[in-house]
């Protein structure tokens, strides 16, 4: 029996019996009905990713300043009028008519030092030195090329324009970068529309590639949707060990905001291959003892030259990972340091089986106290005669034998 022969037969006669039935309720029982016997509630929510224009949308109608703000709650207070509520009474509570009042300050932001001693101010909550070289260039010339991985939608042309303008914004930074062209830093897979672990191997054998041409930077273009970027980041600093700067291809594409996210790009880079791009004040701490790095206050400091290395190569060669420290003089007296992790022989020293102790009635195994004693033949004693480290332990645990 079809479907208007059932609503015939209990008396109703559709009137578009050509349009297609609507499958609803649960996906496991197939019940249809009529398209025309339908209706959509509003106010339902939508499991799935909005489209750009309705999350733009969204975002502009929430961002609303302070004082529109402000007067929405007012409103919603005066609508809601908490103090005629009998059960808010009961309670002997009540909602004040004012905003809290709290103290506070302003502090002036720092201002962002260029080439030439040009210092740079905020405007609109943010930095804008796209006009502005940088204090210190690198001193040979960068080789870099462009991955496309969203051919399909992102023309060689718009590419093009793109690489020409990170050249020449280069040349205004003071940077030295190898001159773009298509045919020497450009690279793009033959088959964009890939599985996920068919990317991966292409990603892996390009950054491969790219590494054994002793390349500096890649600039890598993603599609707007999908995992492009987690699995590049994985490969690239994980396994192949190549410094990478992703940008979709809908920003490539768009002429109102290249440049900045070209001077981005490019501030990146040189803050991995110049030690001094930018500098900001000097912040003014208690001068308590005179800094051992003879380093001035406010300053972050880092290797000369940090590379992406894969973590089995650090662990091998012995050498510390290129981790940046901040350096200043403070009231406090504080360090902060990776301790490698440390397995301890329990074995040796505390059987876990045989003859119980004499006179002792706790059961075999490990005792509280056992352990509390070799963690205590385990503490540092390098740490009570530097000035630099804490006096004392704020706490002390163990766990699987080992110190934390």
């Amino acid at each position: 029996m079809t479907l208007a022969a059932y609503f015939t037969q209990q008396g109703y006669r559709l009137r578009h019996p050509e349009l297609p039935v609507m499958h609803v309720g649960s996906t496991v029982r197939n019940i249809m009905l009529p398209m025309e016997l339908c209706q959509i509630l509003p106010g339902q929510a939508l499991n799935k990713k909005h489209p750009d224009e309705c999350t733009a949308q969204i975002i502009k109608r929430a961002a609303t300043d302070a004082p529109t703000r402000k007067r929405k709650i007012m409103e919603l207070r005066d609508q809601i009028s908490y103090s005629n509520c009998p059960i808010i009474k009961e309670f002997g509570i009540g909602v004040g008519k004012d905003f809290e009042v709290i103290d506070g300050r302003i502090i002036a932001p720092p201002l962002i030092e260029y080439k030439n001693r040009r210092t740079v101010l905020p405007e609109h909550g943010q930095w804008s030195g796209d006009n502005e070289g940088f204090i210190t260039s690198n001193q040979r010339e960068l080789r870099w090329i462009i991955l496309n991985l969203d051919s399909y939608n992102t023309r060689q042309s718009d590419v093009d324009s793109f690489g020409n303008n990170v050249f020449n914004e280069s040349r205004k930074k003071g940077m030295q970068l190898e001159p773009f062209s298509m045919q020497n830093n450009y690279y793009e897979p033959r088959n964009t529309r890939m599985n996920m672990k068919q990317l991966e191997t292409e990603l892996e054998n390009s950054l491969g590639y790219f590494k054994k041409q002793q390349l500096d930077f890649v600039i890598v273009v993603i599609p707007g949707i999908g995992d492009h970027y987690s699995r590049l980041k994985q490969k690239a600093e994980l396994v192949v060990g190549v410094l990478t700067s992703c940008v979709k291809g809908n920003t490539v594409k768009n002429t109102r905001s290249p440049l900045t996210v070209v001077n981005n790009i490019l501030l990146k880079v040189s803050s991995l291959y110049v030690l001094h791009s930018t500098s900001t004040d000097s912040v003014v701490f208690p001068d308590q003892r005179k800094n051992q790095r003879n380093e001035p206050r406010g300053t972050i400091t880092r290797p000369k030259n940090p590379t992406y290395q894969k973590a089995h190569h650090v662990r091998r060669s012995g050498r510390d990972p290129p981790i940046p420290r901040t350096i200043h003089n403070s009231q406090r007296s504080w360090c902060c340091r990776l301790v490698r992790p440390e397995r301890i022989p329990l074995q040796t020293s505390l059987p876990t089986a045989g003859p119980q102790r004499r006179n002792d009635p706790r059961p075999r195994g490990h005792h509280a106290d056992d352990v509390e004693q070799l963690q205590e033949q385990k503490q540092p004693t390098t740490a009570r005669n530097d000035p630099l480290l804490p006096g004392r332990c704020l706490r002390r645990t163990i766990f699987a034998g080992s110190r934390h």
